[in-house]
């Protein structure tokens, strides 16, 4: 379609050297928003990695690109800390930001609390971007929508990396319940049942009490969908790691370190 808009999201952490930074964006964004199908930017962060992240910012919106900033592993924020790093953003040009739960260990209370905080200090549109390891990612997203949270994420069938993320087709089936949005959800059910499942059946995304388990200790999601994908772990390997991830820096995925705990 010729209004289609396009999102494409790029890793903060690939701007973490500064004097590379400007040629680095500007390789991936050579032209103008209004000559690209790609409107909007979203570049995810981790807490360490924001403050080195202003110029390409600034470039991106000199090229008049909407730029989102997804705030990362929210859930490790302490209050001040999330207050000190808004502080420190170029606030003027972005124009979204994102509360991002990585570890899927949000719930309704705590979506109401970070979103409580932010609306203290932050004045422009936010977003939420859940993730479904304790099966919440629909009900935190409901609960923030309802706060005046914008910009929301779902994807088909919850189709992510690991446990996924809130899905399409029920956040629309809520819509439609409260008569907030008026459409016909049949195409997309159409969708589901030519593509969807079988995609699903094939990369086994979704929700499980490992993916649960992990959540409860900011492990990154990567490590359960390495295991759970490898013959080689049994149940009780799957927990054995998990304890020992639990015990040590596990925030990132590394292979090495997945080599060492199963060790």
């Amino acid at each position: 379609p010729n209004d289609l808009f396009l999102s494409v999201m790029v890793n903060g952490s690939e701007f973490q050297d500064q004097a590379n930074n400007l040629s680095k964006i500007n390789s991936l964004f050579p032209i103008n928003s209004k000559n690209s199908k790609i409107k909007l930017v979203r570049i995810a962060c981790t807490k360490e990695e924001l403050s080195n992240i202003k110029e390409v910012i600034f470039e991106l919106k000199s090229k008049e690109y909407i730029v989102a900033i997804n705030l990362m592993q929210i859930t490790e924020y302490k209050i001040n800390e999330l207050n000190e790093c808004i502080k420190n953003l170029d606030i003027k040009n972005i124009d979204v930001l994102y509360i991002a739960d990585s570890f899927g260990s949000l719930t309704t209370s705590t979506t109401e609390f970070f979103i409580k905080n932010l609306k203290k200090i932050w004045k422009g549109d936010l977003g939420i971007h859940a993730h479904n390891n304790m099966s919440l990612a629909l009900s935190n997203t409901l609960k923030a929508k309802s706060m005046g949270v914008k910009w929301i994420d779902s994807t088909v069938m919850g189709m992510g990396r690991g446990p996924g993320n809130a899905k399409t087709e029920e956040l629309l089936i809520e819509l439609l319940s409260k008569e907030e949005v008026n459409i016909n959800i049949s195409p997309l059910f159409n969708l589901i049942n030519i593509f969807f499942r079988k995609l699903k059946e094939t990369y086994q995304w979704g929700p499980n009490h490992y993916y649960y388990l992990a959540s409860k200790y900011s492990i990154h999601p990567t490590y359960i969908q390495v295991m759970i994908n490898d013959e080689r772990y049994a149940t009780e390997d799957i927990l054995s790691v998990i304890d020992y991830l639990k015990q040590n820096e596990s925030k990132k995925f590394k292979f090495n370190t997945l080599e060492g705990a199963r060790n």
